[in-house]
């Protein structure tokens, strides 16, 4: 049994027995299915589906004063996580933990900012606080083989190491100092 809408003569949105919602589509996977033609197996788990044999999308649109939005919540918080594009200064900004809690940022000219809201450079990391600092590369057996990283308030370094964990390459300034260190 299914509630069918046709306009024309046309089936353009079917209801089924399950409340599962079709709109060009006569057989809905999940609550809402739109489109049809990509030949893929519907994700039951997922309520709103967009299918399409070509081009399949979602579009959100505001004012140019305005924010468009995707918001991800819990039980316990509604807008735990966001994707957030301000039109006011053409901006990406992603949260989580929290609304309030912007950790990353695209700007209009492209630049990422990593704790950063207005960054400038095409890259720009901020610690949220002492200890966090830093950039670190692994390898595929999970070992630190680059390091960047800020110490303390006079202390910075630059480090390379190989396979085994072994610092071959490090530089580093120390209140003032500054020292190179290559080998073991």
């Amino acid at each position: 049994n299914y509630l069918r809408l046709d306009t024309n003569g046309t089936e353009k949105m079917r209801i089924t027995s399950a409340g599962n919602v079709g709109i060009s589509n006569t057989l809905p996977g999940t609550k809402l299915h739109v489109g049809s033609g990509s030949g893929a197996t519907v994700d039951t788990g997922y309520q709103v589906v967009i299918d399409s044999a070509g081009i399949a999308g979602l579009q959100i649109l505001s004012a140019t004063t305005q924010t468009g939005r995707i918001v991800l919540g819990d039980s316990g918080d509604n807008d735990i996580g966001m994707i957030k594009y301000d039109h006011t200064d053409n901006s990406m900004g992603f949260r989580t933990n929290g609304s309030g809690n912007e950790r990353m940022r695209i700007d209009s000219v492209g630049n990422v900012g990593i704790g950063v809201t207005g960054p400038t450079a095409k890259l720009e990391i901020k610690a949220a606080s002492t200890g966090q600092e830093g950039i670190i590369i692994k390898n595929v057996s999970s070992v630190n083989t680059f390091e960047l990283g800020h110490l303390s308030s006079n202390d910075s370094y630059f480090r390379m190491k190989n396979n085994s964990n072994v610092a071959q390459v490090l530089f580093r300034s120390d209140s003032g100092s500054s020292y190179i260190n290559s080998g073991n």
